[in-house]
């Protein structure tokens, strides 16, 4: 019997979630399938997808239940199946169809800075070549006109930051006892140590084998760019503090759910956010 996965790492993208899906990938007691985000209980990212290079991620987009059960068929009996797909996190539906179908599913969340998230998307969109605006400021100004258009989840730079109004929707649909948030900042604090033993702690498995600093690679370095003749985008202070104060009414919806003192995030400045 096939078995279907019990743990969903939601997000936020950009904040090590690839890092710990290598760690979850080496953990005795746990499998994540090879399909790197399957996206399948986020059906409302699969609708639009007229986005440059948005056709291309749908390939890995897993769409039918017997094929997203066919990802964990060598999930061994002693092993949990773990789901890592970061667009849960947004998607307005992926909650209430991870419960109809896992409803006693643990449920983690990575949360980094919201503009340093942002930034660090579209950074990410300019290295691939996939971000046609040079310039920050001037594609969250065309935010709105790209969801019109039909553009896919991964160029809401600015609503993809609401962490609270994404999270409410799954604090209403599982127990407190389901659900794990931590902060990136944690992870940077002490080089990961935290973060994963309050995940081995939640899931019930054995600690991770980590003896040093976890391995985060930042896969939009400005190494990168120069080594591909480009030149990295800078985030400008007065784009970035109009755009984390955005956030300052979600910032308290977060505090509240995650009883979390967020001050550091209400007083960020962009000055670590360019490297």
């Amino acid at each position: 019997m096939v078995k279907s996965p019990e743990v969903f790492v939601i997000g936020s993208s950009r904040a090590g979630t690839s890092t710990l899906r290598t760690y979850f990938d080496e953990h005795p007691q746990l499998f994540v399938p090879e399909v790197l985000e399957p996206r399948y209980h986020a059906v409302d990212t699969r609708e639009a997808l007229r986005g440059p290079g948005d056709e291309e991620m749908a390939a890995g987009m897993v769409a039918s239940r017997d094929d997203y059960l066919g990802l964990f068929q060598e999930c061994a009996p002693h092993q949990r199946g773990v789901e890592v797909t970061p667009a849960y996190l947004s998607s307005r539906c992926a909650a209430e169809s991870i419960r109809r179908t896992a409803p006693e599913a643990q449920i983690i969340a990575i949360l980094r800075h919201p503009v340093e998230r942002a930034f660090s998307s579209f950074r990410l969109e300019r290295l691939e070549g996939t971000e046609p605006e040079s310039d920050f400021s001037r594609a969250l100004d065309l935010e709105a006109q790209r969801r019109a258009s039909g553009w896919g989840y991964v160029w809401r730079y600015r609503e993809r930051g609401f962490y609270g109004r994404h999270l409410l929707r799954y604090f209403q649909t599982f127990a407190p006892h389901q659900l794990l948030v931590l902060l990136y900042d944690d992870w940077k604090r002490d080089g990961g140590h935290h973060v994963l033993a309050a995940i081995s702690d939640f899931l019930g498995v054995e600690p991770f084998g980590l003896t040093g600093p976890a391995r985060v690679e930042n896969s939009a370095s400005p190494e990168r760019f120069r080594a591909r003749g480009l030149t990295p985008p800078e985030l400008d202070s007065a784009t970035a503090l109009k755009l984390r104060d955005s956030y300052e009414s979600d910032f308290d919806t977060l505090e509240t759910l995650i009883r979390r003192d967020l001050t550091v995030w209400r007083e960020w400045s962009p000055s670590g956010a360019n490297a």
